[in-house]
């Protein structure tokens, strides 16, 4: 019930919007000079419009939710991949159970903004000049604190890892400079409110880590943290991330040598020339035999066992699916046969082929990375980690660390489509594992209940003289009086961010201008 009423507030804080003047029984209160406006400035315009606030906040996620689906489409088509395996990916992001738990038990609506406006802005990074990527990465910090904290970094290694040189930086220092006006005012200014309300009682982050098997299974439940919620990840999103990662990873290097997995040491890799075709039977039992010649040895060992025969499993898999792969038309032997190629299958080369199997195992690494550190960050285990770097205390709630298995899992799932189309009727496999993937969510697509919701009780006189407040815990409430008049007028950093702000507008104005001026002299 917090975001109507911030709507109406977010309408009459002026520009740039910091202050709520009708909150706290009509003395105003600095709300969006801590809480990022983003959702409140995509949903405004349809409250103009004459839509109700509860539909234009649901349209607002809706645009938002359509332009993260078409930004992980956009990921998967720039790095080669087939229409199918980029649509593949789409859907596996849309349909990622953290997506529903912000949306329908948590309805944390600015947080679904920020995980929205993150696969654009990582889309942007890697397609788009650093100028327009500014842009979008400025979005992140306009979303939501946590998620830009989670994904800056990470969108920074993963465009290293593509040797962009300085362009990964100033598009970085691009999208700083442009939120400026919003976080430099909360970071020095923090301290005229009560922030420690954040991370103390119910807030306390020691009192929200959930168990390792929680990321693997679980019951749907519209519960408190941390035990009446589901943290899973989705078994078929494992599933599709697990393939995807041996395919990438494994077939990179069954280029220079094929590897098979002695099960005498647990997934310990022994490497031995063979053929590029599939492994004979007598190469399997050898490495068996090693093991079954002291049978005593089998006790205490099924997880090995079991971690390896799916590896085995896996390797078969692949060695069926690289028989199976669609011939290239034309004539091998004629170059220019490559240039005939479609883009499905430039990228079917470069799947198998290794043209570029540095750059795409460092790109694989920086995904499963990214989604091994989010989820280890939500468990107990994490707890030193949690316990030092005391910014991340703020995030209340360590299982927000699962919004970035919740994108790069799905990113690693490119490679599982992408090997999946390229088998004879490989486009129907794929319509059945996304047919899987809806099925699977589907149940999490829904609400507890529903509310009425009563539009001419959220007026800026209502709102003042019932004393509605829209923080859990009124930490945004200034100190005193005396804080409270200084806080509703501008400050000076105020002041210094909305000129770093608008400076940092005119030197990308710049940038694309230099741009298109050289366009048009090499044109």
């Amino acid at each position: 019930m917090a975001y109507p009423a911030r709507l109406v507030e977010f309408s009459r804080s002026g520009f740039p919007p910091l202050w709520a003047p009708d909150l706290s029984s009509g003395r105003g209160q600095p709300l969006f000079e801590f809480c990022p406006p983003l959702i409140y400035a995509v949903a405004l315009p349809f409250w103009k419009l004459g839509c109700g606030l509860a539909v234009s906040l649901q349209l607002a996620l809706a645009l938002l939710v359509a332009v993260g689906a078409a930004s992980v489409y956009g990921i998967g088509r720039h790095l080669g991949f087939s229409q199918w395996a980029s649509l593949g990916a789409s859907v596996a992001w849309l349909w990622a159970p953290y997506q529903s738990i912000d949306l329908y038990v948590s309805v944390r609506m600015a947080e679904m903004a920020a995980l929205c406006v993150a696969p654009l802005g990582l889309y942007v990074l890697l397609a788009w000049p650093w100028y327009f990527a500014a842009f979008a990465l400025a979005l992140l910090p306009l979303a939501h604190n946590a998620i830009a904290l989670l994904m800056f970094p990470t969108f920074i290694a993963i465009s290293s890892s593509r040797g962009t040189g300085w362009r990964s930086p100033r598009a970085l220092a691009g999208a700083v400079g442009l939120s400026a006006y919003f976080w430099l005012p909360a970071l020095f200014e923090m301290q005229y409110v009560r922030p420690e309300l954040l991370r103390t009682d119910f807030f306390d982050y020691h009192r929200h880590f959930i168990w390792l098997n929680q990321l693997v299974w679980g019951h749907w439940q519209f519960g408190y943290s941390p035990l009446g919620m589901d943290y899973a990840l989705g078994l078929p999103h494992i599933a599709l991330a697990l393939t995807g990662l041996f395919f990438a990873y494994g077939v990179a290097n069954h280029r220079d040598r094929a590897t098979r997995w002695n099960l005498g040491n647990w997934l310990r890799p022994r490497p031995r020339q063979l053929s590029m075709g599939r492994p004979t039977c007598s190469d399997e039992m050898g490495s068996q035999s090693i093991l079954l010649d002291s049978p005593w040895r089998l006790r205490n060992q099924a997880h090995p066992l079991a971690a390896c025969a799916a590896a085995a499993s896996l390797r078969r898999v692949i060695y069926a699916f690289h028989d199976q792969l669609r011939a290239s038309p034309g004539d091998p032997s004629d170059s220019n046969s490559r240039e005939r190629q479609g883009p499905a299958r430039l990228a079917l080369s470069r799947l198998w082929r290794g043209d570029s199997d540095s750059e795409r195992i460092s790109l694989v690494c920086a995904f499963a990375a990214a989604s091994i550190i989010g989820a280890f960050l939500a468990t107990g285990y994490s707890t030193p980690v949690w316990d030092h770097i005391s910014i991340l205390q703020y995030f209340q709630f360590p299982w927000r660390t699962l919004a970035l298995p919740a994108l790069f899992m799905p990113l690693l799932s490119l490679w599982a489509f992408e090997a999946m189309f390229h088998v004879k009727h490989g486009h129907i496999l794929i319509i059945l594992t996304i047919a899987i993937l809806i099925a699977v969510n589907l149940s999490h697509a829904q609400p507890k209940g529903y509310i009425n919701l009563n539009d001419a009780y959220f007026t800026p006189a209502n709102i003042a003289a019932s004393g509605w407040e829209t923080t859990t815990r009124g930490e945004y409430e200034p100190e005193d009086a005396a804080t409270r008049d200084y806080l509703s007028h501008p400050t000076p950093i105020r002041r210094i961010g909305k000129a770093i702000s608008l400076g940092t507008v005119f030197v990308l104005m710049l940038a694309v201008a230099g741009s298109l001026r050289r366009s048009a002299e090499a044109g």
